[in-house]
């Protein structure tokens, strides 16, 4: 009786002290689990937020395509230079007006010319440079020769940035174009521009 009572004890001491390290094993594969999950999920937060990013980029681009017919059907409308290569229109909706753009390359160099209906001159460039050189010039071509506009300088370390701009009275119409290069000594912008006129 007492090798019973004794064989008896002895069994629950070994159930009770198995059934105490089982709770301890038993968590350890969930831990791995949950970590798991928390690192899946804090992989996956990052993904998500970058291509909200670019999808946000890329609908912030207010520039859309166009062609020389539209913006032409505004008014007199400038044509690419004699030359030019890998020419590329574009517009954006700019208040109650549209802005064209008109974008080539020509002798090594690209160049960016833009138009928009306006009361009055407007530098329509978007460039903001402090301007070493500035002086009032005339486009040949442009209304019989007498189409007046502005022609601008800027040197920098690296980089030279021409700007010419002018108003064409009669319609109502702002022109601009602009070129960079590290070095324009010599250059002429306004003789490009000059070749630019429609008729």
């Amino acid at each position: 009786m007492k090798k019973s009572v004794l064989l008896l004890s002895v069994g629950v001491m070994v159930i009770g002290m198995a059934a105490c390290h089982k709770p301890v094993e038993a968590p350890e594969p969930q831990v791995e689990e949950v970590v798991e999950e928390t690192v899946e999920g804090v992989a996956e937060e990052p993904v998500e937020e970058t291509e909200e990013t670019e999808e946000e980029v890329g609908l912030a681009n207010p520039w859309s395509a166009s062609d020389a017919e539209e913006a032409g059907a505004v008014g007199v409308s400038f044509v690419a230079p004699e030359g030019a290569e890998n020419v590329e229109w574009s517009k954006m909706e700019d208040g109650d007006t549209t802005l064209y753009q008109m974008v080539f390359d020509l002798d090594g160099r690209t160049y960016t010319a833009r138009e928009k209906v306006t009361s009055e001159a407007e530098d329509l460039s978007g460039t903001y440079y402090d301007w070493v050189a500035e002086e009032d010039i005339t486009l040949q071509n442009w209304a019989d020769g007498n189409m007046t506009g502005k022609m601008c300088r800027y040197i920098g370390e690296d980089e030279w940035v021409d700007l010419c701009t002018w108003f064409d009275v009669e319609i109502g119409i702002s022109y601009s174009l602009t070129v960079s290069d590290t070095d324009l000594d010599g250059f002429d912008i306004v003789a490009v521009a000059s070749q630019m006129c429609p008729y």
